[in-house]
């Protein structure tokens, strides 16, 4: 009977198995010999692993919070053998300045080994291979930052607006020392342009009292601050002014962004509103307080 098969067949020799959980094929029957075939392993391999993506791999035991001092030590040659992964410059298309790179252009690579043995272990099998081989050479470089999953982003999320009537009453016509005001946003009932307020719904991550955003573990975040100004000076003989929106954390400004009008090109002591942002990819630490303040100078114009 050609073709008949038996699961569970183990290839033995001299005591050593060769090729255990096999399945033995009959393939037929001449001159007095059996046709036999053994096969084994990928499609066991591959039936284990199901539809499992790459990207679905544990590999949680690497799980760090990417600051620099976690980079640095994660990018060494003794880190990559001991861990199969490690971060690396690679030309991934963006410009780089080699004499100023940050370590935040360094991402994670993995080594095909690492891919395998976990391919391998969590499909209960285990892989072997040579250890001159070609495949201890081969690394697999990530396309992008790693990235939060979507639950968390969600939870984390803030898209807040202005209340109305915020304004900054200044002294009368005289020289002044520049107006430093946290920017109140505290507005979640009105859309912002064209998108809806969003707020968090981790309990105490936004405090509407200070303006303050307060991490509740270490993260990394991506802000973007905007606001409106228009200035109403009076006699004065302005020459220029100055917004800036800054990022404060804890206290402490840590980025800024800031736009100047010319006060000449303007009628009636009023400026035309005018926009100025800031923007930052920043790694908090739990319980830090990022703020956006806003900033505003003058200069006198010569008589």
């Amino acid at each position: 009977m050609p073709y008949k098969s038996l699961a569970n067949v183990t290839l033995l020799s001299e005591g050593v198995e060769i090729m255990p959980r096999a399945r033995l094929i009959l393939k037929g029957y001449e001159g007095g010999n059996y046709q036999l075939q053994l096969v084994a392993g990928n499609k066991r391999f591959v039936e284990a692993l199901g539809d499992k993506k790459l990207s679905e791999l544990d590999f949680s035991r690497f799980t760090h919070a990417r600051t620099l001092d976690n980079i640095a030590q994660r990018a060494t040659t003794a880190w990559a053998e001991a861990n199969g992964w490690f971060y690396e410059l690679l030309d991934r298309g963006k410009p780089l300045d080699l004499q100023s790179v940050s370590p935040y252009d360094l991402w994670p690579t993995l080594s095909a080994r690492l891919v395998l043995e976990q391919l391998a272990t969590e499909a209960g099998f285990v892989v072997e291979y040579p250890y001159n081989g070609p495949l201890l050479k081969m690394l697999m470089p990530a396309v992008e930052p790693a990235r939060y999953n979507e639950a968390f982003i969600k939870a984390c999320q803030l898209r807040v607006g202005l209340g109305p009537d915020h304004y900054d009453d200044g002294a009368p016509d005289s020289n002044r020392s520049d107006v430093v005001k946290t920017i109140p946003f505290d507005d979640y009932t009105r859309d912002i342009g064209t998108v809806t307020p969003i707020s968090p719904t981790i309990p105490g991550i936004y405090d509407p009292a200070t303006y303050a955003f307060v991490a509740d573990q270490v993260m990394q975040v991506q802000v973007e601050a905007r606001t409106v100004v228009q200035l109403v000076y009076s006699s004065i003989h302005l020459g220029k002014a100055q917004a800036r929106v800054e990022l404060h954390v804890n206290g402490k400004r840590v980025v800024e962004g800031a736009a100047s009008v010319e006060m000449s090109d303007f009628e009636d002591g009023v400026t035309n509103p005018f926009s100025v942002s800031v923007n930052a990819d920043r790694l908090l630490k739990a319980g830090d307080r990022l703020t956006a303040v806003l900033c505003l100078a003058a200069w006198a114009r010569p008589q």
